[in-house]
């Protein structure tokens, strides 16, 4: 989906690919008034689930599973233009990873374990064009599938998932503390007894 990343410009992620537009509107709905279309750049032939958050800086960070191992790539945008570094492997069997960012140089990702269902996930630290990941902290042990996440400041995140312990959908949430390049789960708490069906999580504020 479109997401800002300077003053006038958005960058739309699709798989594989990634559009930069530039000459929006200041109070359009993003993907609704784009006046000006950007370059497409390749940064994997392989991409699967994309998902992107903006860093700052001009740069944004793509994760995505590779045919299944969980890879980042960092883009930075110049006018409508994006260049992208050495994609980096953060796990050798992820699916569906998402992203959030919690300042200019660190991110969040979590994504769920293909091999064994659990829900994972890890801090990243953006440098130049490059990313280095902390080690895993676990979410959720079973019996999970999507999941997402929103920054609520003060190096805290949200996660929430649905989750399947015993064959009975529900939909569940966790507030993660990144400390340095490490995060921290705090208790669950279900806010769906129904399946959820790919739940999403956006900050409304205080």
């Amino acid at each position: 989906y479109p997401f800002q990343v300077g003053d006038n410009v958005l960058v739309k992620g699709d798989t594989d690919e990634i559009t930069v537009v530039d000459g929006v509107t200041p109070g359009n709905v993003p993907g609704t008034e784009l006046i000006t279309g950007g370059t497409r750049a390749q940064f994997s032939s392989s991409a699967i689930k994309v998902s992107i958050a903006s860093v700052g800086n001009g740069k944004v960070v793509a994760v995505y599973q590779s045919p299944s191992v969980g890879t980042a790539s960092v883009g930075t945008v110049t006018g409508t233009d994006v260049s992208w570094g050495t994609p980096v492997q953060f796990s050798a069997n992820a699916n569906w990873p998402e992203i959030v960012s919690i300042d200019n140089d660190k991110v969040v990702v979590c994504f769920r374990d293909s091999n064994y269902g659990t829900h994972l996930a890890m801090v990243g630290t953006v440098t130049g064009t490059t990313t280095t990941w902390g080690s895993t902290s676990e979410i959720h042990a079973s019996s999970a599938s999507w999941s997402y996440m929103a920054y609520l400041g003060n190096d805290k995140v949200i996660a929430c998932m649905e989750v399947a312990p015993g064959g009975v959908y529900a939909g569940v949430a966790k507030v993660g503390t990144v400390t340095g390049n490490s995060i921290s789960w705090g208790s669950q708490a279900t806010f769906s007894s129904a399946q959820p069906n790919e739940p999403k999580v956006v900050y409304v504020g205080n």
